[in-house]
């Protein structure tokens, strides 16, 4: 099969494609040198940038390796599909759950880029999950349409290298790619192994990660910045706050004890519709998802962090853990006031309840106030 194709025919299928994604959703494309092949991303409102470094001036009179138009192809209809996934996907008025839970990683990543980006997330994002099954798709279309001079199978084969490509890089740890890493041999084998990622997305806690320093990149806007530092000021200073004390910290907390994808994706977008309320205003099919605090984590959330209501949260671990309901059983039956934090979990309950029988020998080490 042939690798490479000549500068004229590159430029006539470029041409063709750029003539191909105007027509089927009014989207202009542009071209970055500086940024590589196969790197794409939606620039407001209507244009997508896609990369081409590899393809600028180096092969002026030569043959062009068909590898690096193949991932700006893909890369280009990945991009197109995260346009209709956000300008009709997620405008229907009957959505079904996965594609609520497909809006929800938009609108969460959207803000929470190191939790977008953490390793083993991306590749669990439905939305992105979504996107490449149908950027795919989409390109094995194009490339049969345009690509006289390759057959179905070939162009098919062209696609099914570019896949093993993705996962020998996932593999080196170069990038994060979706599906199961392994060896494919049709098409219909790889949109199985992306229905498989969107079901592990759907059955898999996503990582937890919130750092200090926020990237800054072009697609960045100052509000978006601003936005993502205000989600992060705030969970590092409830955790804080909530540490200092109880002694342990309560999102980072509840959020560990998540099984799934979609109860993470809840409890993110809960905080973050908390802390910027238009968050969801351009995605209509979460406008009845009740996100509130109260109703997602189980405890009302300040504007301040500075004004947890402790008790509330000492609620929660009351109903949750066993060693704080036996806690406050035993705190009960000797009139002490409930969630009066003398323990922790270094306690031990017998020994505790045995200082509590007898009051004169408690041990003065104890803090006992309330």
């Amino acid at each position: 099969m042939k690798t490479k194709i000549p500068k004229r025919q590159f430029d006539s299928l470029k041409r063709n494609f750029e003539k191909f994604i105007k027509d089927s959703t009014q989207i202009d494309i542009s071209w970055d040198s500086e940024a590589n092949c196969g790197e794409g991303f939606i620039q407001i409102p209507n244009t997508i940038s896609l990369g081409n470094r590899e393809l600028t001036n180096r092969f002026p009179f030569h043959l062009i390796p068909i590898q690096y138009v193949i991932s700006c192809i893909v890369a280009g209809c990945h991009e197109q599909r995260h346009y209709q996934q956000q300008t009709q996907l997620f405008q229907q008025k009957q959505p079904s759950e996965i594609e609520k839970y497909m809006a929800l990683s938009r609108m969460v990543c959207s803000y929470n880029e190191d939790f977008y980006l953490y390793p083993d997330n991306y590749r669990n994002m439905p939305h992105e999950i979504d996107a490449e099954k149908q950027g795919i798709q989409t390109t094995y279309q194009f490339l049969v349409k345009t690509l006289p001079t390759f057959s179905p199978q070939e162009c098919e084969l062209l696609l099914l290298n570019y896949i093993q490509n993705k996962l020998e890089k996932h593999q080196n740890n170069r990038t994060q790619y979706y599906i199961s890493n392994k060896k494919y041999h049709s098409l219909t084998e790889v949109y199985q192994a992306f229905d498989e990622a969107m079901q592990r997305s759907l059955d898999t806690p996503y990582n937890y990660y919130n750092s200090e320093n926020i990237e800054t990149d072009k697609r960045k806007t100052a509000e978006i910045i601003t936005n993502e530092q205000k989600i992060r000021n705030y969970i590092k200073t409830h955790d804080n706050i909530t540490q200092r004390k109880t002694g342990r910290s309560f999102l980072n907390e509840q959020y560990c004890k998540l099984q799934t994808g979609p109860q993470c994706m809840k409890m993110l977008g809960s905080i973050t519709n908390h802390i910027i309320p238009n968050c969801k205003e351009d995605i209509p099919i979460l406008a009845n998802m009740d996100l509130s605090p109260k109703n997602i984590i189980g405890i009302s959330l300040p504007n301040n962090p500075e004004d947890i209501n402790i008790q509330e949260i000492q609620q929660i671990r009351l109903k949750d853990d066993p060693y704080y309901k036996q806690l406050a059983e035993m705190e009960a039956k000797y009139n002490l006031s409930s969630n009066s934090q003398r323990c922790d979990r270094t306690t031990d309950l017998e020994q505790y309840e045995k200082l509590l029988e007898t009051p004169s020998e408690k041990d003065e080490s104890l803090d006992y106030s309330l």
